[in-house]
């Protein structure tokens, strides 16, 4: 609950293996997310380097570090908030 100040709506959750063959950390979904992390450009050139690197798709974990799309974060505020054990949870 004390995740982006507690709030919920908006929030995209991560995809992908439990036990992954590579994750992939970005710094925060696509503005047009929903549902899906990485649902449009950006998500389509990360599909083709997984397949450049031989990696499927769902042999990979992928998650941001804020968990909605945040222009202009304040990164040091998040660091502060604990994003960082978050991070390490992943």
């Amino acid at each position: 609950p004390w995740l982006d100040g507690g709030r919920t709506a908006g929030r995209v959750p991560p995809r992908g293996a439990a036990a992954p063959a590579l994750m992939v950390l970005v710094p925060q979904p696509e503005a047009g997310d929903g549902d899906t992390l990485l649902a449009g450009p950006q998500g389509r050139l990360l599909a083709a380097m997984l397949a450049a690197m031989g990696v499927a798709e769902d042999r990979a974990y992928i998650a941001s570090v804020l968990p909605r799309h945040t222009p202009h974060a304040d990164w040091e505020v998040a660091a502060q908030a604990g994003l960082g054990e978050v991070l390490r949870r992943h």
